[in-house]
C-alpha cells in the first residue's frame, strides 16, 4: 500500500519537474543567459525601400491613366515609408550605413511627395484665395460671426 501511494505520488508530480529547472534561473537572474539582439535595422529600411517603390508604381499609375486615388496613395505610401525609415533609429544594431540609407529614403520620399502635392489638384482654388482675403464666411458658412 504504501508503494503504491509513493508510486502515485511520483506520478503526480511529473508534470512539475520540467519547471524545476527555472528555479535557478529565478533565484539568481545573472547566471542566466542574455537575450540576443534582435536584427532589425536591414529589415526595416528594406521594408522602407519596398513602400517607395510601391510609392513611385502608384504615382506611375497616375501617369498612365489620370486617376487621383493613385496619387493618394503614392502619397501616403511615401509617408509610411518616411516613417517606418525613421524608426531605425530605435534598432539596437544600427550602423553608419543604416543611418545613411535613412536619411537617402527620407530625401527621397520627400521629393517625392513634392511630385504628388504639383499634382494634386485644388477642387475649388477660390476657397484658398478666400481664406487669404479673410472672407471664412465663404468656406465656413457655419462659423460664428
Amino acid at each position: 500500500m504504501k508503494m503504491k501511494r509513493l508510486l502515485i505520488g511520483l506520478l503526480m508530480m511529473i508534470p512539475f519537474l520540467p519547471g524545476c529547472s527555472k528555479i535557478q534561473d529565478l533565484a539568481n537572474p545573472f547566471l542566466s543567459t542574455k537575450p540576443e539582439v534582435v536584427v532589425c535595422a536591414s529589415a526595416v529600411i528594406d521594408q522602407a525601400y519596398d513602400l517607395y517603390g510601391e510609392a513611385k508604381i502608384e504615382l506611375a499609375q497616375h501617369y498612365d491613366n489620370r486617376d487621383a486615388n493613385h496619387l493618394f496613395k503614392a502619397y501616403y505610401a511615401a509617408s509610411d515609408s518616411m516613417t517606418l525609415a525613421r524608426s531605425v533609429k530605435n534598432c539596437k544594431d544600427r550602423q553608419s550605413a543604416d543611418f545613411f540609407a535613412m536619411k537617402n529614403l527620407l530625401d527621397l520620399n520627400l521629393a517625392l511627395q513634392s511630385v504628388v502635392r504639383i499634382n494634386m489638384r485644388d477642387e475649388d482654388p477660390s476657397d484658398l484665395i478666400a481664406i487669404y482675403r479673410e472672407q471664412y464666411y465663404k468656406v465656413m458658412p457655419n462659423d460664428i460671426r
